[in-house]
């Protein structure tokens, strides 16, 4: 679903790491929030 909708790759890694391990059930994006370490940033 994730692909179809547009997300990258990267996106996609990182969303299911944080469901799967972390039990993550609700994410919310920041500008403000720290970069988490490990993973691909893009500077748009």
């Amino acid at each position: 679903m994730l692909k179809s909708q547009g997300a990258s790759k990267a996106l996609r890694r990182f969303l299911i790491h944080q469901i799967k391990y972390h039990r993550i059930g609700y994410i919310h994006f920041d500008c403000d929030a720290p970069i988490v370490p490990g993973y691909d940033v893009f500077d748009w």
